[in-house]
């Protein structure tokens, strides 16, 4: 639903995020989703230099940019409760830039969000 009209193939099971998660890739770009329901918002621990806090619906969000290092790497951190998140994650790697690989994050954090349980506080 998320990647509809973007001729991702299905998604398959991921055990990578966590013990909830699935991914697809395409030639140039891989998109997944985690749903962790061991840790929140506050547990997520990136570089602050590339770490911008924000909200998609009012729910609030950490976006991190590169978090690997490596460019073309996009992470959506969605808080659902005190201690769990959805994390969208993008990469396009070479065939983008971080600044895309946020935009298509953000596209898919915008399309689940909906979907997620009310955050805490919401």
């Amino acid at each position: 639903m998320a990647l509809a009209g973007k001729n991702f193939p299905a998604g398959e099971d991921s055990d990578i995020g966590s013990e909830n998660g699935c991914i697809t890739n395409k030639y140039g770009m891989a998109a997944a989703l985690d749903l962790d329901d061991r840790q929140g918002l506050a547990d997520a621990r990136p570089d602050p230099t590339k770490t911008y806090e924000g909200d998609i619906n009012g729910r609030p969000i950490l976006q991190v940019r590169e978090n690997d290092g490596s460019s073309g790497m996009c992470k959506i951190f969605l808080e659902v409760a005190a201690k769990s998140r959805a994390i969208v994650s993008v990469t396009l790697g070479t065939k983008g830039t971080t600044d895309q690989a946020c935009d298509e994050a953000g596209s898919v954090a915008q399309a689940i969000e909906p979907h997620l349980p009310s955050a805490v506080g919401n």
